[in-house]
C-alpha cells in the first residue's frame, strides 16, 4: 500500500511540474494542483486519500501505531467516502482508536489503488485545459520518442506521431504545427 501512494504522489508531482507549480508535500499536493489548474478534486476521494496517507505514515514512522492525526483524518471522512471505503475493505476505519495498530489487508490495498486511480484521472482532466498546447506537444513528442524504435523518414514520423497522439492523447487538443515545432527542437523532422 505505501508503494501505491508513493507512485501516485510521484505522478501528482509530475503534474505540478507540467504546470510549473513547483513541488509540494503529500498533504498539500492535490490542493496545489487544483489551485494551479483552476479546478477541484472530489472531496470524498480526497478524504479517503488522506486517511490512507496517515495510515501509511503510521506504518512507516510509528510501527503502525494510530495517533491523533490519523483519528482526525478518519473523522474527516465524508459519509460517501466512508461508504466507498467499506465497499472496498469490508470494514470502517472508524474502528481504529489511538494506540491501536494499523493493519493492511487486501481490502486496504484495493482501496488505495481505487482511490489513487480515480484521483489520477481527475488530475489528468484538470491538466488538459491548464497546460498549453505547445507544452502538450513537447510531452507527446518525448513520450512518442520513448516508445518508438528506430529512425523514421519525415513522412512516416508524421504518421507515427499523429497516430500516437490520437491513440494516447485523444482528450488533448494539440495543433499539428505545435507537434512539428516540438519535434524540430528535438532534431526530428516531420513532413
Amino acid at each position: 500500500m505505501p508503494q501505491a501512494l508513493a507512485i501516485h504522489e510521484g505522478f501528482i508531482l509530475d503534474c505540478l511540474e507540467l504546470l510549473n507549480a513547483g513541488s509540494a508535500k503529500a498533504w498539500e499536493m492535490h490542493d496545489k494542483l487544483a489551485m494551479h489548474a483552476g479546478g477541484t478534486f472530489d472531496a470524498d476521494r480526497m478524504s479517503r486519500f488522506h486517511v490512507l496517507r496517515e495510515m501509511r505514515n503510521a506504518i512507516i514512522h510509528r510501527s503502525g501505531i494510530v495517533n491523533q492525526r490519523l483519528i482526525d483524518k478518519i473523522n474527516d471522512l465524508t459519509p460517501a467516502g466512508e461508504n466507498e471505503w467499506c465497499k472496498h475493505t469490508g470494514r470502517s476505519p472508524r474502528r481504529l482508536k489511538i494506540g491501536d495498530r494499523v493493519t493492511f489487508m487486501l481490502g486496504e490495498l484495493v482501496e488505495a489503488l481505487a482511490t489513487t486511480k480515480a484521483l489520477a484521472r481527475e488530475a489528468n482532466w484538470l491538466l488538459i485545459p491548464a497546460v498549453p498546447s505547445s507544452k502538450w506537444a513537447e510531452v507527446i513528442i518525448d513520450d512518442h520518442l520513448q516508445h518508438t524504435a528506430g529512425q523514421l523518414n519525415p513522412t512516416k514520423r508524421r504518421k507515427a506521431v499523429m497516430g500516437f497522439c490520437r491513440h494516447n492523447y485523444r482528450a488533448v487538443t494539440v495543433a499539428e504545427a505545435d507537434l512539428k515545432a516540438a519535434a524540430s527542437t528535438r532534431g526530428i523532422d516531420m513532413a
